[in-house]
């Protein structure tokens, strides 16, 4: 009896024979799509949807009639759609943006009224603005709003307005958004508000003002810890590093508070506290996951490479493989190259493309590190057969093929970058620095440089090699103002060393002297800087 109710039940629950003739319409739309005809695509779902109007052919019709312009047909699809499927949000959204764009906005209203519900929360009025950003012209956007607002009743003081200011901002219309924001606040300084003006404060590039906002948006929450961790990150952009600590040291000591204060410390060169802050981190940071991740972060910021492998070796989920990468490369800085390249190993077997990149890069760098440069070569040509057209990959092996002098390599890799991105600065100043430090092919060098700069004319690198090339083409006087910028952008030890000797040969000697003293208590031990005055016998 069971056996036979079971198989009772199964006849009775299995799914009625697809219809023949959907599917076939279903197929020619999608051809009819491929193939770049749209509308006879579209014709072609309506036929099918005469048959059988099944939610999932009236959301590709939808969706279908909205990309070709078609709005009035959109709206009546997305109400379809709708009865097919009371639950849809997308088709409520569709519908929206349909009824607007096909002028009627009564519809529109009640569709968006409907996407409120009884008692919307933030995220709904938000969904509402941006539909009506999409869907309408300004004015009818503004009008649209205004009715919206004045269906409502218990809104807070100043609503209105920032709903307002977010509408004129995503209509592009930054002056009015400002304006609004503004009156919002005067009406009501809210968290919400504050926060809303910071951000588009930031993203006019007006950080002080931004900071501003967020302290208003903190005095109207004070125990909410994203403002203050927004206002921490502003005063780190203005380089008010020490306001910033003060802001930390105001939340409570969680592992991530802890993190961004060391990381603080150690950018203000803060090492013995730096590291008092990692051992308050590592003594309450669970040993898994992101705490381990930060944990070990800091231990190599800080040079303790042993403990950096012990936390690295603790990371699960999703930080895990970036915890191996890191593994990696303080394995090799420890001289445990074989360790390091087991881990590369796995990691370049994984399923994650990205990550099997980096993991060819790392265990190149740690090759050519160790001095094992023809085995970096070889790696790096194993993975540029199994990509080809990796730009990094390519990059990475011409860069090798530079330090083993093998320049042909070096050359035919940049300019297989050139040729598929033609405008591709960095492998055009590679490429052109190259010929003209090592070759003298100088002309060429400067054709390829002057290219580069002029598609990144704010390149220290780039500007550096401007004023090499003119150097080594006997014109120092010009070399100089680029080597100048270059060295006020970037002041590499290469940088410096190419200006020290430039300025030398333009007779003055006492300048060269007096950059090499400069710069020599700073970048004093750097094999470029000392073998450049060693040569130019300008030791300080």
């Amino acid at each position: 009896m069971l056996l036979a109710g079971c198989a009772a039940t199964v006849q009775q629950d299995a799914p009625a024979e697809p219809n023949l003739e959907i599917q076939a319409r279903i197929a020619e739309a999608r051809l009819a799509h491929e193939t770049g005809e749209h509308d006879e695509a579209l014709a072609l779902l309506r036929e099918a949807i005469a048959i059988d109007p099944q939610p999932e052919l009236l959301q590709r019709a939808a969706r279908l009639a909205a990309a070709l312009d078609q709005w009035p047909e959109a709206l009546t699809l997305a109400d379809q759609w709708l009865q097919a499927d009371p639950d849809s949000g997308e088709a409520l959204q569709l519908q929206t943006v349909a009824a607007l764009r096909s002028g009627k906005t009564d519809v529109a209203l009640l569709a968006l009224n409907r996407g409120l519900g009884d008692a919307p929360a933030d995220q709904d009025w938000m969904r509402a603005v941006a539909l009506l950003a999409a869907g309408a012209e300004p004015a009818t956007a503004e009008r649209v709003l205004t009715r919206l607002v004045d269906a409502r009743d218990g809104l807070p003081a100043g609503f209105q307005r920032y709903l307002q200011s977010r509408l004129a901002w995503q209509l592009g219309e930054r002056v009015a958004a400002r304006a609004r924001i503004g009156e919002a606040l005067q009406q009501r300084p809210d968290f919400e508000y504050a926060l809303w003006s910071a951000r588009m404060a930031q993203a006019e590039g007006e950080t002080e003002r931004a900071l501003a906002d967020i302290r208003l948006a903190r005095a109207a929450r004070p125990d909410d810890e994203s403002a203050a961790r927004a206002e921490v990150e502003l005063l780190r952009e203005l380089g008010r590093t020490d306001e910033a600590l003060t802001v930390l040291n105001q939340l409570p000591a969680s592992v991530d508070t802890l993190y961004t204060v060391a990381l603080l410390q150690v950018e203000e060169d803060q090492i013995a506290r730096a590291g008092a802050t990692w051992q308050r981190l590592v003594a309450t940071v669970e040993r898994d996951g992101q705490g381990a991740w930060q944990a070990g972060i800091l231990a190599e910021m800080l040079g303790l490479e042993p403990e950096a492998l012990t936390w690295y070796g603790q990371v699960d989920g999703e930080f895990q493989s970036r915890a191996q990468l890191r593994r990696a490369i303080v394995l090799g800085n420890l001289g445990r190259v074989a360790e390091a390249r087991a881990l590369t190993a796995e990691l370049r077997a994984g399923r994650d493309p990205d990550l099997a990149e980096q993991a060819w890069m790392v265990e190149g760098q740690l090759l050519l590190e160790a001095g094992r440069g023809e085995e970096a070569i070889g790696l790096y040509s194993e993975a540029v057969a199994q990509e080809p057209s990796n730009v990094d990959l390519l990059y990475a092996r011409a860069m090798a093929a530079v330090q083993l002098d093998d320049l042909e390599l070096a050359e035919q890799d940049l300019r297989t970058i050139i040729q598929n991105d033609p405008e591709n600065a960095v492998a055009l100043n590679a490429l052109g620095y190259t010929l003209s430090d090592r070759t003298d092919r100088q002309n060429e060098a400067l054709r390829l440089i002057e290219t580069a700069l002029a598609l990144d004319p704010d390149n220290a690198a780039i500007i550096d090699s401007m004023g090499w090339v003119l150097f080594r083409l006997g014109r120092p006087d010009e070399a100089l103002p680029y080597l100048e910028r270059a060295v006020e952008l970037e002041p590499h030890p290469e940088i410096v060393a190419h200006l020290i000797e430039a300025r030398l040969a333009t007779g003055d000697e006492v300048g060269a002297r007096v950059l090499a003293a400069r710069w020599a208590a700073e970048l004093s031990g750097d094999e470029t800087f000392d073998a450049t005055l060693e040569r130019l016998e300008l030791e300080p």
